[in-house]
């Protein structure tokens, strides 16, 4: 059996389904079209990344209103507009805007940015 593995952002392996040129993908998707099938693979809860340095930390963190004038880094809409608006749900949830000043679609890439403390991610835990 010959395969290869290729990184696609959630929308071009759906379109790759549909055109039948990829066999299978793993999205986070809620709305799967017709004439696909999808099976849940991994069920997961939301989190917050913080730098090490930053002064809330698990003992003193309440709520994320404590952060509403933060910057925050987010998965680009355009990789996942479904996951982009369950984060943004969550936010307005809690009642505030986030300030964004970065979006990327790498998990390594936020983390990293994150560590440099040039933002905050709010995401579902990877």
């Amino acid at each position: 059996m010959l395969f290869s593995l290729k990184e696609m952002g959630n929308n071009k392996q759906i379109e790759a389904l549909l055109s039948e040129d990829i066999d299978i993908g793993f999205v986070r998707f809620e709305g799967i079209p017709r004439g696909l099938e999808s099976s849940l693979i991994l069920k997961e809860p939301f989190c917050l990344v913080l730098p090490k340095a930053h002064p809330i930390c698990a003992s003193n963190f309440e709520n994320m209103a404590q952060l509403k004038n933060e910057a925050f880094i987010l998965f680009d809409p355009e990789y996942s507009a479904s996951y982009y608006e369950k984060v943004m749900g969550v936010f307005d949830y809690i009642g505030f805007t986030p300030i964004v000043s970065h979006n990327t679609i790498h998990a390594n890439s936020i983390y990293k940015l994150v560590e440099k403390t040039l933002g905050f991610l709010s995401c579902l835990k990877l």
